[in-house]
């Protein structure tokens, strides 16, 4: 099994289920919540493991009471976390998140703390040991400096992009593999996500859309990918899983690009027929 660098966000979700929001002033009570952990690299890394694989998690968490339960959290999964601000007490990723049970549709707000310089952190062994590195495009201060030392050692590198950022274009100018959001929406006068990828040679693109047709791209090659059609109790986190679950297909199972997507969203699919992310919801063949 090859070595994931997971680069980006990891938190805590403090999770809901109610059917129906609160109005502006109104208060909720629901007896259905729970707590686990949240972020795009940190699902993923997570989904990567649960499918076999071996991850490195470089994150900003910090050692506030929140932040340890978080590592310890993360270890139990038998990965290894590099934390770029383990001397702060800085809270970590915090969100709070309501799941609709009859739809599985989830409502989101994140809190996050903004680092205000660029953090350069000693991670050279574990680079060299990395066979690819997947990032969230979240975190710049740290990411893109990590980014660029694995461009240098020709590293596949994978994104998540889930939206569109100020440094969106330097994370796709040394990736070879785009994966976004159809949230991921560039500035008009920059043309769509596929012709910015393209002028940047990114040598594999492709547009998630829920359950919603995948577009993907590969040199003169293209086309959709439907996902299962799935009951879904819980759509958290299935982006996280599909890019996990893309890394373990295309780099311990050598599957092609498409390939890769179509595995991805099986196991996406599956996830969001369960709640949370785990043993039971992250499998490679489900049913």
């Amino acid at each position: 099994m090859k070595t994931g660098m997971f680069i980006g966000v990891a938190g805590l979700d403090c999770v809901y289920e109610q059917s129906v929001l609160p109005s502006e002033n109104e208060k909720s009570k629901t007896y259905k919540y729970n707590t686990c952990i949240g972020g795009p690299a940190a699902n993923a890394a997570i989904t990567y493991t649960l499918l076999g694989g071996k991850a490195i998690l470089v994150s900003c968490i910090g050692n506030s009471i929140l932040g340890l339960e978080i590592k310890s959290k993360l270890k139990e999964h038998g990965i290894k976390v590099i934390d770029a601000i383990e001397s702060s007490t800085m809270l970590p990723m915090l969100a709070s998140i309501s799941i609709n049970p009859e739809t599985g549709s989830r409502t989101v707000w994140s809190g996050q703390n903004k680092l205000d310089k660029e953090i350069e952190i000693d991670i050279d062994e574990e680079l060299k040991e990395a066979d690819f590195c997947l990032f969230d495009c979240n975190q710049p201060e740290v990411s893109l400096p990590i980014l660029k030392k694995a461009y240098m050692l020709n590293k596949e590198i994978v994104l998540d992009a889930g939206s569109w950022k100020e440094t969106s274009i330097e994370f796709l100018q040394k990736a070879s593999t785009a994966i976004a959001s159809f949230n991921c929406i560039p500035p008009k006068e920059l043309g769509s996500f596929f012709d910015i990828a393209r002028k940047s040679e990114v040598k594999k693109i492709a547009i998630t859309n829920g359950e919603k047709q995948i577009k993907w791209e590969e040199g003169s090659r293209g086309g959709g990918i439907t996902p299962p059609v799935v009951k879904a109790v819980d759509t958290l986190g299935a982006g996280d899983v599909f890019h996990g679950a893309y890394c373990h297909f295309a780099f311990n199972k050598n599957q092609l690009f498409e390939n890769a997507l179509k595995s991805a969203s099986i196991v996406a699919a599956n996830k969001c027929k369960h709640y949370g992310i785990s043993k039971t919801s992250i499998i490679e063949e489900p049913s």
